[in-house]
């Protein structure tokens, strides 16, 4: 009736053809009130019974201020009880009886519900002791009575009043008609009446503690509610409301009460309570097997569901099946090509209620292919989305015991929605869930891959590069030192292409290692320029920089380093004549963002190779017309370490005349120190031995002979060596004797490790605070860290070289820096 938005609650009371069909569809006016009366809603039968102008409610309405009992506001009859009122909405007031009962919502909001009955039984009331009403005296009451009957039998209602004297006098209204009982006519009984008989076990103690209640501390009315069970089997719930009086001496005189049958306003809250707890398992279940246990026990509480199953259209040319029995999950794959009952459903995407009779029907016409097992009674609701039908919800019982009427096809239909979407999400979270593991087991595949991979090439190369080293330090012969010199030229050109396919995959496979903190860009680049400025002297090119000592960018400076590195390298690399510019500056005083700038006076780039240089292994000059070494694989390193720190890459050039690579990075203003960018050199790393004072006594520990014999041949001048062929000598050695220094190859081959070596180390008195020197091949984001937390002191990646080995080592024998 009203126009005015409704609340939230209003919402959910607001009738439906699920909620309370008896109110919306009943001949008798009624009207639902807050309990100060405000009209909520009406049914169709008020509107014509009021007269009021359904637009009349665009403001709240008080019910109680449309009724009168002699010119009075109606404040004395009681819940349940028919009571003689006038009913005067504006001017056309009528004569006529009202009854409420109250009831409360789900969310505990009390309520009323309001029936009227006009003119014509005004002489029957139980609103005043004055009239009675018990021994019907006249047509005009038995018409009314009858009336009346008829009245409650529409309504779901049923009344009955008893008036207490020598013998009891007892009349009832569709009283035992709506418990489906025989009425017993004048034999009627007050055990009839309390109608134990037929109320549920489960309720019936209840139920006698308040009667006892009620009759002990003489109470003059009560409300309460139970279930029943009627003669045909089924459960409902009945409301009871009630009102007694009692003489001056206490005994009882007057008992009156009707009873309502709540059971399709029960059935409402039961539904929308259903389809709200199965929206919630969204939030609680993250399994389809779960869900599906949970629904069917959610499912249970509303109808009989011994055997449930759900399948759900498969993406390939198979259904999945989710069938439960027993509370045990049971999923198996069905061919989309079999055409059975539950296939039937998918295509046509209707509903369908079948018995063993229709099913043989359908199989008989060959609407459905044969089953092996044909069920008494089969329900299949398909579960839809806006999108499509996603698959179908079955319940199906194999005994004559439990069969499905429309009833139950009913309420499926109402929680199909709820449970279609619940089981879409909980199907893609499993979707997406297979498909994170998935990634993540490729990505720690892909990882152990490459760290394998770089011990496996860093390990040999340690081998060919030291010894192609010493043999170009030590032999006299000018033909062969030139034969050792290209060895280990050739071998570092096989190193810097290793590490770039390395470095570039190892990007692909830890995205999410990086460690993002202001970096000061003239630092960073101080060891980077030190090395462009030997080799930019070398080819006789001149080397400019221009890098102010304030300008700091937020990066992972590990990455920033190397995508420097590689920006520098490919300069020099291309670069015959003139030389190289790096400069760092902001592109004004406002910028949020500082931009490093290489450029070169090189062979440069045609516009149309601008992007294709930054892709996987592509140069300017491809396959027979190469005229530059390299793999390729350098800028695509810089275009995708840019990507990973939120940095931009572009080049700016023309062809013949140089480069402009710049990368736009963003700025933080955070103060850290720095050093100069010309750091003086360090002290002579001295490689004599002490001459006071015991030589120093440093153990290798390596699996692989030839580089046991590069490490030693370095460290001869500064120390004495022993050597352990793997874990097991390593421990035995390191139990019996003091060592000033361990060198310590992590992968050792079979029997212990390097790392667990270490640790154990830490346990032994003699050596416990023993350096120890982790040698690796496994140069990983993260290895580092992980040795150095692990009973290492210092990290050493393979290969290194002599001057490496010899600096680190003064410091941890001599205290060098």
């Amino acid at each position: 009736m009203r126009n005015y938005e409704l609340s939230n609650t209003e919402k959910r009371l607001h009738p439906n053809k699920f909620d309370f069909p008896e109110f919306r569809l009943n001949p008798l006016p009624m009207a639902i009130t807050t309990i100060s009366g405000e009209i909520i809603d009406t049914n169709d039968a008020f509107a014509g019974f009021s007269s009021l102008n359904p637009n009349l409610h665009s403001q709240p309405v008080n019910l109680l201020d449309l009724l009168s009992v002699n010119g009075n506001t109606p404040k004395d009859c009681l819940s349940g009880v028919w009571c003689k009122c006038t009913f005067d909405p504006i001017s056309n007031s009528k004569e006529c009886l009202y009854a409420f009962n109250e009831f409360e919502t789900p969310d505990g909001m009390k309520l009323r519900i309001y029936s009227f009955i006009e003119q014509g039984i005004n002489k029957f009331s139980q609103c005043s002791a004055h009239e009675n009403h018990n021994n019907p005296q006249t047509n005009t009451h038995s018409e009314s009575t009858q009336r009346l009957s008829e009245v409650q039998k529409h309504s779901g209602a049923g009344s009955w009043d008893i008036q207490f004297e020598n013998k009891p006098i007892i009349e009832t209204r569709n009283f035992f008609e709506l418990l489906l009982k025989e009425n017993p006519g004048e034999l009627t009984t007050l055990e009839d009446i309390l109608h134990k008989s037929v109320i549920h076990q489960d309720d019936i103690d209840d139920y006698n503690i308040l009667l006892d209640n009620v009759l002990s501390n003489k109470l003059t009315s009560y409300t309460t509610s139970y279930r029943i069970t009627d003669k045909n089997g089924q459960i409902r719930f009945i409301q009871n409301n009630a009102r007694l009086e009692y003489s001056d001496d206490g005994q009882l005189k007057y008992w009156t009460g009707i009873i309502h049958d709540v059971t399709s306003f029960k059935k409402s809250e039961s539904l929308k309570t259903s389809a709200f707890q199965i929206s919630q398992l969204i939030h609680s279940q993250h399994s389809l097997e779960l869900l599906i246990k949970a629904i069917h026990q959610i499912i249970s509480e509303l109808v009989p569901a011994p055997e449930m199953l759900i399948s759900l259209a498969g993406e390939n040319d198979v259904n999945q099946t989710y069938s439960l029995k027993d509370n045990k999950v049971n999923t198996s794959e069905t061919p989309k090509s079999v055409n059975g009952l539950v296939e039937y459903v998918l295509n046509s995407g209707e509903p369908l209620l079948a018995s063993s009779a229709v099913i043989e029907l359908m199989i008989d016409e060959s609407i459905i292919t044969p089953i092996d097992r044909i069920p008494q009674s089969w329900i299949g609701i398909p579960l839809k989305t806006r999108e499509s039908v996603i698959g179908i919800l079955c319940l199906q019982s194999f005994t004559s015991e439990t069969t499905f009427s429309e009833d139950e096809k009913s309420i499926l239909l109402f929680v199909a929605e709820q449970i279609a979407l619940a089981t879409q999400k909980i199907k893609s979270e499993e979707v997406l869930i297979k498909a994170k593991n998935t990634a993540e087991n490729s990505s720690r595949l892909k990882s152990s891959l490459l760290a394998n991979m770089s011990h496996e090439l860093r390990t040999p190369m340690t081998g060919i590069l030291g010894f192609s080293e010493i043999l170009n330090e030590e032999l006299d012969d000018p033909r062969l030192k030139s034969m050792a010199g290209t060895i280990f030229k050739s071998a570092g050109r096989l190193m810097s292409t290793l590490n770039s396919i390395i470095d570039l995959s190892a990007l692909e496979a830890d995205k999410n290692s990086l460690i993002l903190k202001p970096v000061n860009t003239r630092v960073m680049m101080q060891p980077l320029l030190k090395v462009a400025y030997s080799i930019a002297s070398d080819k006789g090119l001149y080397l400019r920089t221009s890098i102010p000592p304030d300008i700091f960018v937020r990066a992972d400076e590990k990455l920033l380093s190397q995508l420097i590195h590689h920006l520098i390298d490919n300069a020099l690399k291309f670069t015959v004549d003139g030389g190289i510019s790096i400069s760092v500056y902001k592109v004004n005083k406002k910028s949020t963002e500082a931009v490093i700038r290489i450029s070169d006076t090189g062979i440069g780039i045609a516009p149309e190779h601008h992007r294709m240089i930054f892709e996987e292994f592509r140069q300017v000059s491809e396959g027979f017309s190469r005229t530059f070494e390299g793999s390729g694989l350098g800028l695509s390193l810089c275009s995708k370490i840019a990507r990973l720190l939120n940095a931009r890459v572009w080049v700016d050039s023309v062809e013949s005349k140089g480069s402009d690579f710049y990368v736009e990075l963003p700025l933080t203003m955070e103060d850290i120190t720095e050093s100069s960018i010309f750091p003086e050199d360090s002290p002579a790393i001295r490689t004599h031995r002490l001459s006071r004072g015991s030589v120093p006594e440093v153990l290798i520990v390596e699996d692989n002979e030839i580089n046991r014999r590069l490490a030693a041949l370095y460290l001869r001048e500064i120390c004495n060596t022993e050597m352990a062929e793997n874990g097991y000598v390593a421990i035995e050695k390191i139990k019996r004797r003091k060592y000033d220094a361990i060198l310590m190859d992590i992968n050792l081959g079979a029997g212990p490790d390097g790392l667990s070596i270490a640790q154990q180390v830490r346990s032994y008195e003699i050596n416990k605070n023993t350096p120890i020197i982790a040698v690796t091949g496994y140069t990983m984001h993260g290895d580092r860290e992980k040795l150095l937390s692990n009973g290492c002191s210092h990290y050493l990646p393979k290969p290194y070289d002599k001057q490496t080995l010899l600096k680190l080592f003064s410091g941890i024998l001599y205290g060098q820096k």
